[in-house]
């Protein structure tokens, strides 16, 4: 486990052991959950997983172990002992990409499926939604030329643009906000 960025910053795995600890569902369900910035126990993250609670606290512990989680400070009368993430963002470096390259895939493949079934739920119901918030969404796709140096840079601003509105940053958001999902794939293509 490396960190880099500060107590809050980027979580980066470089560990073969660490980046196959990933590949677990319950494990994916975790970093999504907790990365989003809200801490939770690991009986309220056993329920969405359809895990015991002791099943997840195994999760919890191995993740912790890795660097991934940690646990937060109690909760209401000292009973609930919540968990959370060590950084806001989690980034795999692999130092042997062969050895990692199938959970590497299956991580990524965990995430478009969720982000793909949100897309699909948002779609179910849009027609409850208000038109204001039917018409903000938006989808773009499509491919840029850059150099190396430039794909590194383009990454890190659009990682900036969002940060300000990150759950975890934003403890107040203002009246009216809404968790939006917004994924960003930076990858060379032929």
């Amino acid at each position: 486990m490396q960190k880099a960025g500060g107590p809050r910053g980027e979580v980066v795995l470089r560990d073969p052991k660490a980046i196959r600890a990933l590949a677990h569902p319950a494990r994916l369900l975790v970093i999504q959950r907790l990365f989003s910035g809200e801490p939770a126990t690991a009986t309220s993250l056993a329920e969405v997983a359809g895990l015991s609670a002791s099943a997840m606290s195994y999760h919890l512990r191995a993740l912790e172990r890795f660097g991934v989680v940690e646990r937060a400070e109690p909760t209401g009368d000292g009973r609930e002992h919540p968990w959370r993430a060590t950084g806001r963002t989690i980034r795999v470096d692999s130092a042997a990409p062969s050895a990692t390259m199938a959970v590497e895939g299956a991580v990524i493949g965990a995430v478009l499926d969720s982000t793909r079934q949100e897309i699909d739920r948002f779609l179910a119901g849009q027609a409850d939604e208000p038109q204001e918030w039917r018409d903000a969404v938006g989808l773009d796709s499509g491919a840029v030329t850059v150099t190396l140096q430039e794909l590194a840079q383009l990454r890190d601003d659009l990682a900036a643009l969002l940060s300000p509105y990150r759950t975890v940053l934003r403890t107040r958001p203002p009246q009216g906000a809404r968790r939006v999902r917004v994924t960003t794939i930076v990858v060379p293509r032929d």
